[in-house]
């Protein structure tokens, strides 16, 4: 079994591609030529006292329609802090009606491949990981990736949304999603650990303030 000081002196020996940064610089241009077309429809079913729950849907790369479930406060002050809450690869995102009664926005994002965003995409579990893995364009991650970063720029729009308390969570595959957009976008990192600790983590030359809540995670392992 790898000690401690073994995963420190850990290095990988993955080769970085040459055209890394330009594929994902390519990548990233084309989302932003893809209009995002928002859709939020009351869901009287799932809604109570305390919070409004809202059908969401957007568009992402490709042209996916991308489904995801908001919830909003109905007590509190405007506007309310917010976050966007990623599934891990097993899960399904939640209803985060709990967070709603807390004073938080969330928007629980079903990423392609999840229930309610698999209408076009759909390899199947465990399919997503290795979905076109051999063409880096159709590859499923690549989509995947951006549906996150769509999510939160949906998150980041919504009516009641406090754009400046802004926050990306998530568990197991929804830590990664959350570690990508608050990579890309200017916005806190949480976990699921119930602890309550605050600490920095540097990726890439940004600065991010990463602070563990308590409470239920991103939707479970794996």
């Amino acid at each position: 079994m790898a000690t401690e000081q073994d995963l420190k002196n850990f290095s990988t020996q993955v080769t970085c591609p040459d055209d890394f940064d330009e594929f994902w610089t390519n990548t990233l241009e084309e989302l932003t030529q893809i209009s995002l077309n928002p859709e939020i429809v009351p869901d009287l079913l799932r809604s109570n006292d305390d919070v409004k729950v809202f059908q969401a849907k957007y568009v992402s790369l490709g042209g996916l329609a991308i489904s995801a479930w908001y919830s909003l406060p109905v007590r509190g002050d405007k506007p309310y802090p917010a976050i966007i809450n990623f599934p891990g690869y097993k899960s399904e995102p939640p209803v985060r009606r709990d967070w709603g009664k807390s004073g938080v926005a969330v928007l629980s994002v079903a990423v392609r491949g999840k229930l309610r965003s698999n209408t076009e995409f759909n390899p199947g579990y465990p399919g997503l990981l290795t979905h076109n893995i051999e063409n880096r364009d159709r590859y499923g991650y690549r989509g995947f990736y951006m549906d996150a970063l769509r999510g939160y720029d949906l998150l980041r729009d919504l009516p009641g949304v406090d754009h400046q308390r802004l926050g990306v969570m998530g568990s197991s595959q929804g830590g990664a999603l959350s570690l990508l957009v608050s990579s890309l976008r200017s916005c806190l990192l949480y976990t699921s650990d119930a602890a309550d600790e605050r600490y920095s983590v540097d990726l890439g030359g940004r600065r991010i303030i990463k602070k563990k809540i308590g409470g239920g995670g991103g939707g479970g392992g794996g």
